[in-house]
C-alpha cells in the first residue's frame, strides 16, 4: 500500500483509491503481467534455476512481481517454453559437425595419451633415481657403521 495524498480525480487501472481520514491511499488489486513479461520472467528464472517446477515458478513470480497470474496461464507459458527448449536441444546436429567434433575429440585423446605416457615415463625415471640415491646412501651409512664398530673393537 502506498500513500499518495490527494489524487485530484486520477484513477489508475488495476488500483483502487480509498479515502481514509481525509487522505487518499492507493491499494493494488488484480495486478497483471503481460504475456511478454511473463515469458521473459519464466526464461530468466529458468536460466537461474534449470530444474524449476511450475509451482515454484508461481511462488517466485509472486515474490518478484507481487502477483503470480492465473495458474492455467502460467502453466501454458511454462510448458510452451519448456517444449521450445527441449525441441531446441533435442535436434540432432549436422553430420559434418558431428564428424568434426569426433575428429577433434580423437586428436585431443591422442594428445592426452602422449602427455600421459611422457608423465608416466618421467615418474618412472624419477623413482629409479630416488631408489639409486637411497641405495647409495644406505650402503655408505652401512659402511660407516662397520668402520665405527671395527674401531671400537680395536680400542678394547
Amino acid at each position: 500500500m502506498e500513500h499518495l495524498g490527494s489524487t485530484g480525480g486520477l484513477q489508475l487501472k488495476g488500483s483502487i483509491f480509498t479515502h481514509c481520514s481525509g487522505l487518499t491511499r492507493l491499494v493494488q488489486v488484480n495486478q497483471k503481467l503481460t504475456d511478454d513479461e511473463l515469458t521473459r520472467a519464466c526464461l530468466d528464472l529458468l536460466s537461474k534455476h534449470p530444474s524449476l517446477s511450475c509451482r515454484r515458478l508461481r511462488i517466485l513470480l509472486r515474490e518478484r512481481f507481487g502477483c503470480s497470474c492465473r495458474t492455467d496461464r502460467v502453466y501454458a507459458v511454462w510448458w510452451s517454453i519448456r517444449a521450445e527448449l527441449e525441441k531446441r536441444f533435442s535436434e540432432p546436429a549436422e553430420p559434418s559437425a558431428l564428424e568434426q567434433d569426433l575428429t577433434r575429440a580423437r586428436q585431443q585423446i591422442a594428445t592426452l595419451e602422449a602427455a600421459l605416457f611422457d608423465a608416466e615415463d618421467r615418474a618412472r625415471r624419477a623413482e629409479e633415481r630416488e631408489r639409486a640415491h637411497q641405495d647409495r646412501w644406505a650402503a655408505e651409512i652401512h659402511e660407516l657403521r662397520q668402520q665405527l664398530q671395527q674401531s671400537r673393537q680395536w680400542r678394547v
